[in-house]
């Protein structure tokens, strides 16, 4: 009764449509959800937006038809009232449940997440703020709304690009226009896939990580839009022989099974991948009405799910992304509670808010200007929590006295952090020899602080800190992660620190530093010839490459430092932060943090580069384990209950002049033709 109560509702219903609904939004649900064999479920999204261009075409191209004409007014109000209430019913409840438990560094940046999704572009500041793959983006409720953004961008475009080019080109221009706009998407996704590094260095900034550029930007997407326009206008020539639409229909299910099988987050996406999973949705609309697999998408648990996969897929995040921040538990069991969950509020959605306004049940001239005052109030208000550091009044004033920090709490890693404010000669300049060169990726710039008050300052030295690129800082290594053209990147990074160390006064100190283990796991190998040696990287690959730097420097000598104990994955800042810990149990206090448990692997690494320092005397190491860990656990504060850590790995400059400290009398022994004082 559910389901042919609401098929009727529409003329023409397309069931196999909202089969294909279910199966997009299955495989990102099982994606979020980490569930084997669904690694590249993120490609229900390309799904979604087949559907929706093949759709809005018809639509389009239905009333173009039959009108003459195209009525833009009738067309955006379809699309509010078949979007808006259910995204203003999820964002209601996702800012209810992030006011309660977010601590306020997440609180504001979900605000702001909240903000960009209401005026539809949400894949602009999230392109601008992070990797859709990346650790943080596992904290951000509203992720999700970046395809949204990029739906509501084509709903902007392409009526009127439709309605110029169909109603003035003839059959066959026509058909040549769809496919240079397809040709042009594609050919930008190449040209910006390094970087865009054609641009002028401040608009390059803005286009580095192409990754993310093409990933989250609607001209990189439109041709998946296009390809599903293409349908509407192919689909009466297609036959509809039952062997025919069988074979349609089984290479595109087939194709679409294996690219959500075999594609992952590693791979640069869309570019010409993004083919694979379009063309085959494609096939799958042109076939799934004459085809005796029909079943397979219009059985009734897929039209059910099908017809809720909006308001699934706007739910499921939110809900996955809550359950995480407040447990570290994600079993199976956890797994299950949360489909449950989502599918009883969907149901909800899709019966009480999607339907009722989307028909017209209730939704008279006086609640259509309640609703605008509804969306008016949550948009001010996700401004507020944007603008008021996150709301720190939920704080209780115990929390408030432990983080000794008042200030915007989003920046608070980038206030505190031991590189913050340090890059290029800090005292000294090009003519001035210098004493102490700092290179590394970010993991050797937080040392900066330390360096320059525990030794530096002190002794009138002239120190320079390299910028941080994010690779490892040894000759012949690359970076494997897709989006820039690190074989570029990594090596000038290098070449300019050797330059640098080149002009500095005999017997100065090199000293680098890195995130070594998780380096390790991302970096390539080049040859000669600055190709790509598709190798493993191991400990003994870095100290062969530490043995080559060492002879590049010259006379200078050469400290290495080695990986910091980090927090075992705890932002204790963001941890202490969390409001009323008592009520939901998930607040932290300071006794619970002060230690973490020693990482075993990172302090072997460590060890092995400590046996080849003391064995081939190339350079000297030393370890940040011997002044943080003790008895299995290393510190997260010093003696004066400062965090040692900025965000889970970084060293705050509390963290930094700590362990410089502890090292001040071997470093100052390097040092020749200086008269040093102790360093108190």
């Amino acid at each position: 009764m559910f389901l042919s109560k609401t098929k009727n509702k529409t003329k023409n219903y397309l069931a196999h449509i909202d089969g294909l609904r279910a199966l997009a939004v299955i495989t990102i649900f099982f994606h979020h959800l980490n569930i084997k064999y669904f690694s590249g479920g993120f490609v229900g999204v390309d799904v979604f937006f087949v559907i929706s261009g093949y759709l809005i075409t018809k639509l389009i191209k239905i009333e173009i038809d039959t009108y003459a004409s195209f009525s833009f007014r009738n067309f955006y109000a379809r699309r509010v009232k078949r979007l808006l209430p259910a995204f203003m019913f999820v964002s209601i409840l996702t800012l209810t449940g992030c006011a309660l438990i977010f601590s306020p560094t997440h609180f504001e940046m979900f605000g702001e997440s909240l903000f960009f999704s209401i005026l539809s572009v949400s894949n602009i500041y999230f392109w601008l703020n992070a990797d859709y793959f990346d650790i943080s983006s596992q904290l951000k409720p509203f992720l999700h709304t970046w395809s949204l953004g990029v739906e509501e961008q084509f709903y902007m475009v392409w009526p009127l690009l439709l309605l110029l080019s169909y109603s003035k080109l003839n059959k066959y221009f026509f058909y040549v226009f769809l496919i240079v706009l397809i040709t042009l998407s594609v050919y930008l996704n190449f040209m910006f896939s390094d970087g865009g590094e054609f641009f002028s260095s401040d608009i390059n900034e803005y286009f580095s990580d192409g990754k993310s550029t093409i990933f989250y930007l609607f001209p990189f997407r439109s041709y998946e839009f296009i390809i599903g326009a293409i349908v509407v206008f192919c689909e009466k020539n297609i036959t509809k022989k039952v062997v025919v639409n069988d074979f349609f229909f089984l290479i595109g299910f087939f194709v679409l099974i294996y690219v959500i099988y075999t594609f992952d987050e590693k791979m640069l996406y869309p570019m010409y991948a993004g083919f694979l999973p379009c063309i085959a949705t494609a096939l799958l609309i042109i076939s799934g009405r004459y085809t005796r697999f029909y079943n397979i998408l219009t059985n009734s648990p897929m039209i059910f799910i099908g017809l809720l996969s909006y308001s699934i897929y706007l739910i499921h995040w939110p809900i996955i992304v809550l359950w995480k921040y407040l447990t570290t538990s994600f079993s199976n069991i956890d797994k299950m509670i949360i489909v449950t969950i989502t599918l009883l509020i969907s149901t909800f959605s899709y019966c009480f808010v999607e339907n009722k306004f989307r028909y017209n049940y209730f939704f008279t001239l006086t609640k259509k200007y309640t609703f605008v005052v509804l969306v008016i109030c949550i948009t001010i208000i996700s401004a507020h929590i944007s603008l008021n550091n996150g709301w720190l009044w939920r704080l209780n004033d115990e929390n408030k006295i432990m983080v000794k920090y008042s200030g915007t709490p989003s920046e608070f890693h980038r206030e505190f952090y031991g590189g913050t404010g340090y890059s290029g000669y800090i005292t000294g300049n090009k003519n001035s020899p210098l004493d102490i060169i700092l290179i590394g990726d970010s993991h050797g710039r937080h040392y900066a602080d330390g360096l320059y008050n525990k030794i530096v300052l002190p002794n009138t030295l002239n120190f320079y800190v390299s910028p941080c690129a994010s690779c490892i800082h040894l000759p012949g290594f690359t970076r494997l992660t897709k989006g820039i053209n690190w074989d570029k990147v990594c090596t000038e990074s290098l070449q300019k620190e050797l330059e640098v160390i080149s002009r500095a006064k005999n017997n100065s100190i090199v000293v680098l530093s890195q995130s070594w283990v998780s380096q390790m796991l991302r970096s390539d190998m080049l040859d000669s010839n600055g190709r790509k040696l598709d190798k493993k990287i191991t400990v003994y690959d870095i100290i062969n490459g530490i043995n080559h730097l060492s002879g590049l420097i010259g006379s200078s000598k050469l400290v290495v430092i080695g990986n910091v104990p980090t927090t075992n994955g705890m932002n204790v800042y963001d941890l202490l932060t969390r409001p009323n810990p008592l009520i939901f149990g998930h607040g932290y206090n300071l006794s619970s943090l002060l230690k973490s448990k020693i990482k075993t692997e990172v302090k072997e690494f460590n060890s092995k580069l400590k046996e080849a320092s003391l064995k081939n005397n190339k350079f000297i190491f030393l370890d940040p384990f011997d002044v943080l860990c003790n008895k299995g656990y290393c510190k997260n504060f010093d003696s004066e209950k400062n965090m040692i850590y900025s965000d889970k790995s970084h060293l705050s400059i509390y963290g930094s002049n700590y362990i410089i400290d502890a090292f001040s009398n071997q470093l100052k022994s390097l040092i020749v033709n200086k008269n040093i004082s102790k360093v108190e």
